[in-house]
């Protein structure tokens, strides 16, 4: 499955569907045990309305600390805050 911009979807819930999810899960070859840790991760974050939060970004966090669901969700967050606290997101249109 590809997506275009056009495609891109808006909402975390949109980002989140299930065809979407199950794409993922394809790509990163995720187990079942795997696949119900992330979706308990779907539901701990949320609340965070950002265009990063999506089974595509996520999943990097959930295998880069082992699937321990407290760190990804702290080291998510973290990141998040991150990008808002300085603005990243809008840094193309500001100097490009």
């Amino acid at each position: 499955m590809t997506y275009s911009i056009e495609q891109e979807p808006t909402t975390t819930a949109e980002r989140w569907s299930e065809e979407r999810f199950q794409d993922m899960a394809r790509l990163w070859n995720l187990s079942e045990e795997d696949q119900a840790k992330m979706k308990q991760l779907q539901e701990r974050i949320s609340d965070i309305d950002h265009w990063k939060n999506c089974p595509y970004e996520v999943i990097r966090y959930y295998k880069e600390f082992k699937g321990h669901l407290n760190k990804v969700e702290k080291m998510f967050r973290h990141m998040v805050k991150w990008r808002l606290d300085h603005d990243i997101d809008t840094h193309l249109e500001r100097y490009g």
